[in-house]
């Protein structure tokens, strides 16, 4: 009875005009074919597997046969052959998922360090400027993802095209991954007068689809770890803001899905009024309930001990009611935050402590903060090597 409820939920959709309507409630129509009985059996098998491979109702696939693919969740966009392959590369009697929101497949870590991204000539130049500053935040996500704009069309890459699609809510859509990136975004011109802003943060959502992150406020998909069911800041929050930057709970679902190395997992620094917390375990330390600010992004950590590495250890400090970080164990308290090189190697860089100082009329305060960032301050130590990207 469920499948034949589900079967006639696709057969009504795919009988019926196709309307997008605006925010002001101005609609476009958009008339599709009809579909032979044959066809609208494979769309109804497909679209429930979607379903289930991404986690995503059905009711939020819907099939396009003008565009011959799905439109998922509004904005993600699957050419039909793309889902008759993935259909036959998933067993279904798997069930892998992931516990942000993220898809089932991802890019496979030697691909995510080298997409290529290809921009069709029609695309207009205030898309093109939108385009490179949202692969600058992309590169500069400090993950292993790196895209490369080139001039002529690569093999596997992603392609950035426009279409016509009038006054319909969705600014552009994206592909998602299979082992490679998802191979387009196609950008609605009815947005060319769009404020940049809002140009950068819809194309870098975009590029997330590319990389297999869902939308937040789709409580379907599935949640990675020690990030909120919801998040409206994010920029993978279906509704299209100005761009803020990446939240912190992005950047733990990025760098969760991308870490720069094999194993690797990042530790971040926060700021408690003039101490210094860290923590590789983004689920331990909440800024909102804990009272603290992202500081920065401290480095990578291997999760697993590998030859040459070393434990770093975190103490707490009573007097500066801050953390401390150290190769050495200076109580059976200390956690083991990750592991680190002792010495240089290929394709690390050195992990420096900086003191700083708190005057008080009782006696110093020592607060210290571990960076990579060489500030040649005075009496400032290297704590050991940690790999970068």
């Amino acid at each position: 009875m469920e499948i034949g409820k589900k079967m006639f939920l696709i057969i009504f959709l795919l009988s019926q005009l196709f309307i997008r309507c605006s925010n002001d409630d101005n609609c476009v129509k958009v008339a599709e074919r009809e579909m032979t009985e044959e066809e609208v059996l494979e769309i109804n098998q497909l679209s429930n597997f979607l379903s289930e491979d991404l986690g995503i109702t059905l009711k939020k696939i819907i099939y396009s046969p003008s565009k011959s693919a799905f439109v998922i969740d509004g904005d993600i966009l699957m050419p039909l052959e793309d889902a008759r392959q993935r259909l036959k590369k998933t067993d279904l009697k798997i069930k892998d998922k992931a516990n942000q929101r993220v898809s089932k497949k991802l890019i496979a870590p030697q691909f995510a360090s080298s997409i290529q991204v290809y921009i069709y000539p029609e695309v207009p130049l205030e898309w093109r400027n939108a385009i490179n500053e949202s692969i600058k935040n992309w590169n500069n996500a400090n993950t292993n993802l790196n895209l490369t704009v080139v001039k002529d069309q690569p093999l596997y890459g992603i392609k950035i095209t426009m279409f016509d699609g009038g006054n319909i809510p969705a600014i552009a859509y994206g592909s998602l991954p299979s082992g490679l990136p998802g191979d387009s975004i196609t950008i609605n011109t009815y947005y060319n007068n769009l404020e940049e802003s809002k140009k950068i943060n819809a194309l870098t959502h975009e590029f997330g689809h590319c990389f297999g992150l869902l939308h937040t406020n789709d409580t379907d998909a599935a949640l990675i770890p020690c990030t909120p069911v919801s998040e409206m800041n994010s920029v993978m929050f279906s509704l299209n803001q100005t761009w803020n930057g990446f939240t912190y709970y992005d950047k733990v679902a990025i760098s969760t899905l991308y870490p720069v190395g094999l194993g690797t997992k990042k530790m971040y620094t926060f700021r408690k009024n003039k101490s210094f917390l860290y923590s590789s375990d983004p689920c331990e330390i909440n800024p909102e309930k804990n009272d603290c600010i992202l500081q920065e992004e401290a480095c990578y950590l291997y999760s697993t001990q590998v030859e040459g590495t070393v434990p770093l250890y975190r103490s707490y400090d009573a007097d500066s009611q801050g953390h401390q970080l150290s190769r050495v164990q200076t109580s059976t308290d200390d956690v083991i935050q990750g592991y680190l090189y002792s010495t240089q190697q290929l394709g690390t860089t050195p992990l420096y402590r900086v003191t700083h100082y708190e005057f008080r009329p009782q006696g110093n305060i020592y607060h210290y903060l571990y960076t990579t960032e060489d500030w040649g301050a005075p009496f400032q130590i290297i704590t050991g090597y940690v790999i970068k990207r």
